[in-house]
């Protein structure tokens, strides 16, 4: 066989499992990105075994808005670096947040205050600006505990591939979060193709359902919540948007007030470390002036 002729056929063989692969991703991404409930159900599994991902929730009421971004170490289930803006009656307060196994360390990198003390003055925060403090501690287990179990609607965990298929099963059987997927549309959202999925969050399967992942977790936060105390409450209605290219939860809009969460930096652990100077919440009153 002439060396023409194998070059040939080497090159055919090429092409046909180039072709051969295409089709089966094709076909593989075509069924996530098409089946509607295939697509939500994996959306929400995904988060029960990340190894990280950054949570923004953004809120406003009665002339107070608050956006708090936390970054979670999943696979860590301690580490957690935070920023959080508050502005209330024309105040402005930033803080950042880092919590890692050495301790929980906060500062406040913007006091804009309209305050005023009892001399008529407005407070001296200068002192205290970008100053680590590190805290009691008691906050570091709230912080990952509260942002991973419910502040951020869905769960965010790390748990085993076993633990994950009981919770799975958990959060079909208990119609936590019930929605029409014959129903979704799908929207372009900043830029990202999503499906659009109307939610009705069911709150009593939903405490119930939060309470077997913390169990699983290792997280205790919500072990003392009383099922019956919630049964009867109305369902919450949101708004889900899932990333049909890669198959993520990227957005929960909720319809009945100003609350928005979104999801990024799927898979990205945070770097942290504790501050190399830090000082006491004793020390850091003394500053305000």
């Amino acid at each position: 066989m002439s060396t023409t002729r194998k070059m040939l056929i080497l090159f055919f063989a090429i092409v046909v499992l180039v072709v051969a692969g295409i089709g089966v991703n094709a076909l593989v991404h075509r069924s996530i990105t098409t089946d509607p409930k295939q697509l939500f159900d994996n959306a929400l599994n995904q988060n029960l075994s990340g190894k990280a991902v950054t949570c923004t929730v953004a809120t406003s009421k009665s002339g107070t808005a608050q956006t708090l971004a936390v970054q979670l170490d999943l696979a860590g289930k301690t580490n957690a670096h935070s920023l959080m803006t508050i502005t209330t009656d024309g105040s402005t307060v930033q803080t950042e947040e880092i919590v890692v196994k050495a301790g929980d360390y906060l500062r406040y990198t913007k006091v804009a205050s309209a305050v005023k003390n009892a001399d008529g003055k407005q407070p001296d925060f200068s002192k205290i600006l970008n100053q680590w403090i590190k805290t009691d501690g008691k906050t570091a287990p709230q912080l990952f505990g509260l942002t991973a179990l419910g502040g951020c609607v869905v769960p965010l965990a790390n748990v085993s591939t076993t633990d994950k298929a009981t919770l799975v099963s958990a959060v079909e059987n208990g119609k936590v979060f019930v929605t029409d997927p014959s129903k979704s549309v799908v929207a372009d959202l900043s830029g990202q193709p999503t499906r659009q999925y109307q939610v009705a969050i069911q709150p009593g399967p939903y405490v119930t359902y939060m309470q077997a992942v913390g169990k699983l977790y290792g997280l205790t936060n919500l072990q003392s919540l009383n099922i019956s105390d919630y049964n009867t409450k109305t369902p919450r209605k949101a708004v889900f948007y899932v990333n049909t290219k890669t198959g993520r939860l990227v957005e929960i809009q909720f319809t009945d007030e100003s609350r928005v969460v979104t999801f990024s930096d799927y898979g990205k652990v945070p770097d942290l470390k504790p501050p190399a100077k830090s000082i006491t919440n004793a020390q850091a009153s003394k500053l305000v002036q």
